[in-house]
C-alpha cells in the first residue's frame, strides 16, 4: 500500500510539475477509486497479462506478479513505453 501511494504521488507531482493537465477519476466495481492525469491512457488487460506471462517464461521462480492497472502516456508510440505507471492491488 505505501509503495502504491508513493508511486501515485511521485506521478502526480511529475504531471503537475510538466503540465496543467485536468485529473481523470479511475472508479472500481472492488469500491477503490484513484485519480490518473488525462492524457493518460490505460494499457489493456491482455497487452499487460501477455508482458507478464513473458516475465514470467524469463524467471520462473519469481514471484507472480498481478498489475490491476497500468497507465502511460496517450501520445507514447509503444505499450510499457516510460513514463508508465503501475497500480497493484493486493
Amino acid at each position: 500500500m505505501r509503495i502504491l501511494l508513493i508511486l501515485l504521488f511521485s506521478t502526480t507531482l511529475n504531471v503537475a510539475l510538466t503540465a496543467k493537465l485536468k485529473a481523470a477519476e479511475v472508479k472500481s466495481k472492488d469500491g477503490y477509486s484513484f485519480t490518473a492525469p488525462q492524457g493518460w491512457t490505460a494499457i489493456p488487460q491482455d497487452i499487460v497479462a501477455q508482458a507478464l506471462a513473458n516475465m514470467k517464461k524469463m524467471n520462473p521462480a519469481a514471484k507472480s506478479l498481478n498489475y490491476s492497472y497500468v497507465f502511460q502516456r496517450s501520445e507514447s508510440k509503444n505499450w510499457f513505453e516510460y513514463p508508465f505507471f503501475i497500480v497493484q492491488i493486493s
